[in-house]
């Protein structure tokens, strides 16, 4: 698959280092810097020029630190979501207006700090529909998005899935077609991936767990987690990706794709083009159509940059692959070929 070449928008702020830092809709691309959502027009974007004075900015609230960022996208909703040390900022999908703003208690005693928000997610288990954000107490927060009969948004629920810190968050429609049931994936701080069953009323059931041992036993972290239909496909600190199927509970494809920790990964729309983003300096981009192999379909190098976050823009067909790299105000693009 070739590439072309690269159309660099500067932005106002430089990306922070941060897991899947880096995020797109179609309509804008957007990315962390410390304390500040950045959020650039997808079309300027994908090809490149000075974005300084038409980004929008989004402030944290005062003393938190942005954790992730993204769009959830559901049947009647878009949201925007800002995922903190402190809350967690559901905004409209323009990132205009605030909508809701939700904690998660403490992580002890009472002078302890607040608990922290980080990995996102979205899904519906019948008529329900839930924003899923991972806890740094190894919960997985669900907030229920409101219908048109509800006037704001609901208590949030607060289901335990780990002992560990949860670092990302995915989630999407259960499989044998049962609109009734969804499925959330979160990968914590151990390595391990579980999965549990979400019904309509918010109740919670553990379905199988993914872990993260090595030939060699060295520690595993996922740094990113995407389902995809009835793959999770998981990229992780060794440089591995590995990519699961959620029906059999069994893994389909592993593969070592960088030399050094990946940072981010993201699915393309069509469900079967996937991007990584690694330490190495490149971005690899991969096929997966329903075997146990991978396809490499080429590499991006990315001269002197420490890449934090890659997504694929270029508006509704998703024609571009983008990425962010620490310490640097712009955002990469390259049109994707054949």
């Amino acid at each position: 698959m070739g590439t072309g070449s690269e159309n660099k928008c500067t932005t106002p702020k430089s990306a922070a280092l941060l897991f899947n830092n880096c995020t797109a809709n179609g309509k804008h691309v957007a990315y962390a810097a410390y304390t500040t959502a950045v959020l650039v027009a997808d079309a300027q974007a994908a090809k490149g020029g000075n974005a300084l004075q038409s980004s929008v900015n989004i402030e944290a609230e005062e003393g938190a630190q942005i954790q992730q960022l993204r769009w959830v996208q559901l049947a009647m909703h878009e949201f925007f979501v800002v995922a903190t040390t402190k809350n967690l900022a559901i905004y409209s999908a323009n990132g205009s207006q605030l909508i809701h703003v939700g904690t998660a208690g403490s992580t002890g005693g009472p002078d302890a700090p607040p608990a922290s928000f980080r990995g996102i997610g979205s899904c519906a288990a019948g008529s329900s529909e839930y924003i899923c954000v991972g806890v740094s107490t190894g919960a997985v927060c669900l907030v229920p998005i409101p219908n048109p009969d509800t006037v704001g948004f609901g208590d949030s629920l607060l289901s335990p899935t780990s002992e560990e810190p949860i670092v990302d968050v995915t989630a999407g429609q259960a499989p044998h077609n049962d609109p009734s049931r969804a499925l959330v994936c979160s990968a914590a701080a151990d390595g391990q991936v579980l999965v549990h069953a979400l019904e309509a009323d918010g109740m919670w059931q553990h379905c199988c767990a993914f872990g993260a041992s090595t030939h060699d036993e060295t520690p595993s972290l996922v740094t990113s987690a995407r389902m995809r239909g009835v793959h999770l496909y998981c990229a992780y600190s060794t440089g591995h990706v590995r990519v699961f199927d959620l029906v059999s509970c069994s893994m389909q494809a592993q593969f070592s794709a960088h030399a050094r920790w990946i940072n981010a990964l993201e699915v393309h729309p069509n469900g079967q083009t996937f991007a990584t983003a690694s330490e190495d300096t490149t971005i690899g981009l991969w096929d997966f159509v329903d075997t146990p192999k991978v396809h490499h379909r080429g590499s991006i190098n990315v001269t002197d940059a420490l890449l934090s976050g890659v997504a694929f823009c270029g508006s509704v067909d998703r024609t571009h692959v983008c990425c962010t790299a620490y310490d640097k105000a712009a955002i990469s693009a390259w049109k994707l070929g054949d």
